[in-house]
């Protein structure tokens, strides 16, 4: 059987009298009409009910004159558009300040009462909706209503966890201290400003949605403050006389290897001159142009020659490489006032300590 929409509305008073100005503002709807829904039944079972709920759960409702001005209602045949839009009746609920605003839909389907009840909150992702088929009868009605607007205001929570690294660091939620180090709270379904801080540590902050009945989490990193070196540093440290001795011991040293250098290529000059000589008047298979004693002196020559290229001249580069970098290492490593030199900054910042060189040639 097609369903048949409901077109009258009910706001009723918690046993006739209105809420206070100190006390929490609430709002039921019950609205509908079509065949088989009477004025006295919205009447009946909307007093019925919202008496319940105001023993229940302390439910205090705003005049329904009130409300029903305020979304257009103006009767059965004329409900206005904004009983059947969800955003139009949150700004509504806003407007009034309403604590609990609850609009229930009455529809017939298939000969029994389709009954679908929605809790309007400050958010579209917070809103609660029930449904349910119910016998028509009177008595039936009204007890399923109950039940059902009555969990429909049970407050939706969820498990909020934040979890730090630091045990004493200070957790707030939306400005709400909630005490120290890592935390597991149930609260209310919603968005919370999170925000977590310990002195001389960076702070963290962020917003997280909760959703009713899902894990909540929020995992929380503080990194200890890190300043900037104010003062850079040399890298050698060293007096002028040691750079002086330095510089002058390099260059000696220089000098040195460059001489035994020389020494060394003059008798590797002579080896291998005299080994030509032996190769000329001596060949491979032939017969040798000169006496024996002659020929074995020229053997002996050439390898003592060799011996002494390899005992003065190799050592000899060592000393002339060696000599050049200590003597370039002497200037290099104490720059004269605005000259050439190596300067190592040290560098700090957050989750960051290193050294920076600067080269001057």
């Amino acid at each position: 059987m097609r369903a048949c929409l409901l077109s009258a509305a009910l706001l009723s008073l918690l046993g006739g009298a209105a809420a206070s100005a100190d006390e929490p503002k609430d709002a039921l709807l019950l609205a509908g009409s079509g065949p088989g829904i009477e004025t006295d039944l919205t009447d009946d079972v909307g007093e019925a009910v919202t008496f319940a709920l105001g023993g229940d759960k302390g439910f205090r409702a705003l005049p329904k004159e009130k409300v029903q001005a305020k979304i257009g209602y103006l009767g059965p045949n004329k409900p206005g558009d904004c009983l059947f839009d969800t955003e139009c009746l949150r700004k509504v609920h806003k407007e009034l300040g309403t604590r609990w605003f609850v609009v229930v839909r009455l529809s017939v389907e298939d000969g029994q009462y389709r009954v679908v009840v929605t809790r309007i909150a400050d958010q579209g992702n917070l809103d609660v909706a029930v449904s349910a088929l119910v016998p028509r009868s009177t008595s039936d009605l009204i007890n399923k209503l109950r039940a059902l607007v009555g969990g429909a205001l049970a407050e939706p929570m969820t498990m909020l966890t934040i979890s730090i690294n630091e045990k004493d660091a200070l957790v707030e939620a939306n400005d709400v201290k909630l005490g120290q180090g890592s935390i597991s709270r149930r609260v209310r379904a919603g968005s919370y400003r999170i925000r977590v801080s310990k002195a001389g540590f960076t702070t963290f902050e962020a917003t997280i949605s909760c959703v009713v009945e899902q894990p909540c989490v929020v995992p929380a990193t503080i990194f200890r403050e890190q300043t900037p070196l104010e003062r850079p540093t040399t890298a050698s440290g060293v007096s002028p006389t040691t750079k002086t001795a330095l510089v002058a011991t390099g260059w000696a040293v220089t000098a040195i290897g460059v001489g035994m250098l020389v020494t060394g290529a003059v008798f590797g000059a002579r080896s291998t001159a005299l080994n030509s000589e032996l190769a000329e008047v001596c060949p491979a298979g032939g017969v040798c142009t000169i006496g024996r004693a002659e020929a074995d002196q020229k053997v002996t020559d050439g390898r003592d020659a060799a011996k002494l290229f390899n005992a003065v001249g190799i050592p000899g580069i060592v000393l002339a490489v060696g000599g050049l970098a200590m003597a370039l290492t002497g200037h290099l490593l104490t720059p004269a006032a605005g000259q050439g030199g190596v300067t190592v900054t040290g560098v700090a910042s957050p989750g960051f300590l290193g050294l920076q060189a600067e080269g001057r040639f």
